[in-house]
């Protein structure tokens, strides 16, 4: 990400990232989260939260395994893109210049 021009903010919880926001003072282009990040969150939730917290619609892109039809279904209604894993970095770079354009 960073050799493409974005800047990084790496957190290993919500909480962590709502600190991370404050503390640094910048604004999120996007969002990039796993879609299981513990027993009650997971990365469809806190992009919403972190959404909420900002007061603007960040694009977001969830990592996720599972290809589970009901959990597929629950990341679209989110709004977010999915991409399953391994992910490649030429199919991260290609769903991030379809949702920053």
């Amino acid at each position: 990400l960073e050799a493409w021009g974005h800047e990084t903010l790496v957190a290993l919880s919500l909480e962590e990232a709502k600190e991370l926001l404050n503390r640094n003072n910048v604004s999120l282009d996007f969002i990039i989260s796993d879609l299981r990040l513990s027993e009650t969150m997971d990365g469809v939730k806190a992009i919403k939260e972190l959404r909420d917290d900002i007061g603007k619609e960040i694009p977001g892109v969830i990592l996720t395994g599972d290809t589970s039809a009901d959990r597929l279904e629950y990341i679209n209604q989110a709004g977010v893109s999915v991409m399953h894993k391994t992910v490649h970095a030429d199919d991260l770079s290609t769903i991030l210049n379809e949702i920053l354009v």
